[in-house]
């Protein structure tokens, strides 16, 4: 199996008053590469509403290896991808290598089943979850402006738990990503 327990990753996408409404979900895709060793994966996204930020979660896994996986370059939909934050990484004893990362992309249109490919660094196994945000205040610039985030733990056993999260604008979307061998181990904030 893939999953050794590995870090939250929170981010913070946020509604002005340009919006009346909150920032919502607007479709979701997966996949899953596990039991074998890829340089690329794809995800495939529909979404229905225009000017959307669409992210890429990825959590990776490798085992044995002498370095951590990581994300090369993401493309699809022919939008501009850009990573989010540092990648949140673990070395479970030189046993397992583990990584998180999120990548995102402004996307002025509504995307109807674009296939989005995610390049690594490293040979790894993968979960992927693609999802469109709509809603946010500005979609060239759409954090909550916090120092606080994004955030995000680990630990080798037990449940991992991040504190110490503030947010500065009122109407946020918290993205909560966890990857663990376990879904016990992975409790929301």
């Amino acid at each position: 199996s893939m999953f050794a327990r590995v870090a939250f990753f929170l981010a913070l996408l946020w509604c002005g008053a340009v919006f009346a409404a909150s920032p919502a979900l607007d479709g979701a895709g997966t996949a899953i590469k596990n039991f074998g060793t890829w340089t690329s994966a794809t995800v495939t996204l529909t979404t229905t509403l225009t000017n959307d930020v669409v992210c890429v979660a990825a959590y990776m896994a490798k085992f044995p290896t002498a370095s951590r996986p990581a994300i090369s370059s993401v493309t699809g939909a022919s939008l501009t991808w850009a990573a989010r934050g540092t990648p949140i990484g673990a070395d479970w004893g030189g046993v397992w290598f583990t990584n998180k990362e999120l990548w995102c992309a402004a996307a002025p249109s509504a995307l109807g089943a674009e296939v989005i490919t995610v390049n690594f660094s490293t040979a790894t196994e993968v979960n992927l979850i693609a999802f469109g945000v709509n809603g946010v205040f500005s979609t060239a610039a759409p954090w909550d402006s916090n120092i606080s985030l994004p955030a995000s733990n680990s630990a080798a056993s037990g449940t991992v738990t991040v504190s110490g999260i503030s947010t500065t604008q009122s109407d946020d979307l918290v993205i909560f990503h966890c990857g663990d061998q376990s879904a016990s181990n992975c409790s929301s904030p």
